[in-house]
């Protein structure tokens, strides 16, 4: 009965734990439209499948609170029109919680924790729900409402866990960011124009641009400056890449971390129209990424292509953002690769005699994880989106290639099985067999992943992950060693030991770092190991009293071990008493060479008179039990 129930814990033990299991849109969203203090107004809800409000912003929950947009820029119609004057607010979030929720909707009300950042409400600020876990795996492709500049809302998947993440499934935000410009609404056919970066020229009636195609999206607001039309022409606004002007001019790449791509040069003309004047759409400006500002954006859209056979392609989106805090995100091995993608969009083909659209800029990654647990390889992507093709056999402009997005972690390096790294997006082709005059995005000099990172506000503290727990024989000790990556609240550490999983001794107390963000060391002695199999465990207590455990070791005494004398001059005794098992017994010299081996059950008597003098390795193998001791001989 006894090793029945051994059995039957082990079996639990073992088990795993059951885990909430996620795919699909996990997040709910909302459109800030008024701030007082600590309390916001929202409207614009857009609830996850199977969410209430309650669930989404009720009181206790957590939630982010970001900025999409708001940056100043150059406003003169010149080729640094575009260029980043300020970034103002754009950028700043924070995870708060909710202390009280009123409203029956259209709009609702929130009080947060207070808040640390500012924010301009008038520039695209939304709030963002932030579902919370223990034990979670990802079981489909987990990915994020689309942003919608219309609703003011989406672009983001954010999520925490304290214990393990684990995905069996990929996430994939890639394409969810600003959107890419559209082509000219009137079809408009002139001699090329390379001196309209901004263009105010709408058609009375319609009020709709006549002759360059629009901007794409970034986090200078289209109407924030205050001048008509500066969504369309050839400059850059900001992340957004520029639009293609007349004549079939392709968009420019949005950017992110790296620069966009300028878009292909256009239809070269005839007769009194014949020259090189370049429409193309000039590429988007890269954003800055520091830990002290400490700011998140999403990819920036590319250019559309300039039409007048409405043929032309709108530009590329950019990707979304991923935010994820988790204490241990781990892979199983039950795929070779699992993707994280916050990719930019690449940007449709033209089907004609027209400008295509620039590629969208890759999004951002982040993820502020304590430890990984990697079992198949794990890929973070934030690539810039391909430009457009013209599909013509004559000269007209292809789309300029997006930018990478940035990829953000705490810790650094990064386990072996983290495949990290982003790709821009490549030019797309002026025809099927002319010499491409757009350019690629930009990789910010090859430097893709920034270290260092940690989420801003009132984030959930992640408890200590270990990095490693290992029980080993050292002579006839049992030495505990383990190590941490970071800690917090952790007061001290504890041993747990059975052979039967019915009865259990405890060793220890182990003081703990307490506070820490770098690996510690320990280690632990058992100077009493009992014979057979022993198993332990770790138990970290936090200074509130919670707790939790590491998985079991196993060590394999063979009885109590002794050797005697040691130095020896002419006989070496071994004696062990415990299990009647036979054991093989080898001496090793310094330099490896077997002196001596045999087998014996619980008493040896090796002759060592006429062994050369100095140092031996005596080694005990037995059922999985393997020991080695020092000694010498005088």
């Amino acid at each position: 009965m006894k090793n029945f129930w051994k059995i039957i814990f082990l079996l639990l033990a073992c088990a795993v734990s059951a885990n909430a299991q996620i795919s699909g849109i996990i997040n709910s969203y909302g459109r800030v439209t008024a701030q007082t203090g600590s309390v916001i107004t929202f409207d614009n809800l857009s609830l996850a499948p199977a969410i209430s409000l309650s669930d989404a912003f009720g009181v206790g929950k957590k939630v982010l609170l970001i900025q999409m947009k708001g940056a100043t820029i150059n406003t003169s119609n010149t080729s640094s029109f575009g260029e980043i004057t300020s970034f103002n607010q754009a950028g700043n979030y924070e995870f708060t919680e909710v202390t009280a929720l009123t409203g029956s909707g259209p709009a609702y009300s929130l009080t947060l924790q207070a808040l640390s950042r500012s924010y301009d409400i008038g520039r695209a600020v939304q709030l963002v729900s932030v579902p919370q876990y223990d034990e979670v795996e990802v079981v489909g492709t987990l990915t994020a409402q689309a942003w919608n500049p219309a609703l003011g809302t989406g672009g983001i998947l954010v999520l925490e866990a304290t214990g393990v993440l684990t995905i069996s499934g990929n996430i994939d935000v890639s394409g969810l960011g600003f959107r890419g410009g559209q082509p000219n609404a009137t079809n408009q056919a002139s001699c090329n124009n390379n001196t309209t970066f901004v263009s105010p020229d709408l058609d009375t009636i319609s009020g709709r641009n006549q002759r360059h195609a629009q901007k794409g999206e970034g986090i200078a607001d289209y109407a924030q400056n205050g001048i008509v039309g500066q969504n369309f022409g050839r400059g850059a606004i900001a992340n957004g890449g520029g639009g293609g002007n007349s004549h079939n001019g392709g968009g420019g790449g949005g950017s992110n971390l790296g620069h966009g791509g300028s878009g292909g040069v256009g239809w070269l003309g005839s007769g009194a129209c014949s020259g090189l004047n370049s429409a193309s759409g000039i590429g988007a400006y890269p954003l800055f990424y520091d830990i002290l500002e400490n700011r998140l954006f999403l990819g920036g859209g590319g250019g559309g292509g300039q039409q007048n056979n409405s043929n032309g392609s709108r530009g590329g989106h950019g990707g979304g953002i991923l935010l994820i805090r988790a204490s241990t995100l781990r892979t199983l091995a039950a795929a070779p690769v699992y993707s994280l993608l916050a990719n930019g969009e690449n940007a449709p083909d033209n089907t004609g005699n027209d400008g295509a659209g620039g590629g969208g800029a890759g999004g951002v990654i982040f993820l502020e994880v304590n430890n990984f647990e990697l079992n198949t390889v794990l890929q973070a992507r934030a690539n810039g989106g391909l430009g457009g093709d013209a599909n013509v056999s004559e000269q007209h402009g292809g789309g300029g290639g997006g930018g990478i997005g940035a990829i953000l972690v705490r810790n650094a390096p990064l386990p072996g099985n983290a495949d990290f790294t982003s790709t821009p997006g490549l030019n797309g082709k002026d025809c099927f067999t002319c010499t491409d005059t757009g350019l690629p995005g930009g990789n910010n000099g090859g430097v893709a992943v920034l270290s260092g990172w940690q989420a801003a506000g009132l984030t959930t503290t992640l408890p200590i992950r270990l990095i490693s727990f290992e029980a080993q024989l050292n002579e006839a000790d049992v030495l505990l060693s383990w190590a941490t990556l970071t800690e917090s609240n952790t007061d001290y550490y504890v041993i747990e030991r059975t052979q039967d999983f019915l009865n259990f001794q405890t060793l220890g107390p182990v003081a703990a770092a307490g506070e820490s963000a770098t690996r510690q060391d320990y280690a632990y002695t058992d100077g009493e190991p009992a014979p057979g199999l022993t198993y332990y465990r770790l138990k970290a207590i936090d200074k509130d009293g919670t707790f939790s455990y590491s998985e079991w070791a196993s060590v394999h005494v063979v009885g109590t071990l002794q050797i005697y004398p040691n130095p020896a001059r002419e006989v070496l005794k071994i004696r062990m008493e415990g299990e009647n098992i036979s054991r093989k017994i080898t001496l090793y010299g310094a330099d490896g060479r077997i002196y001596f081996t045999q087998q014996a059950a619980q008493a040896l008597d090796i002759p060592v008179e006429y062994l050369p003098r100095g140092l031996y390795i005596l080694r005990l193998q037995a059922n999985g039990f393997d020991q080695s001791v020092k000694v010498v001989l005088q």
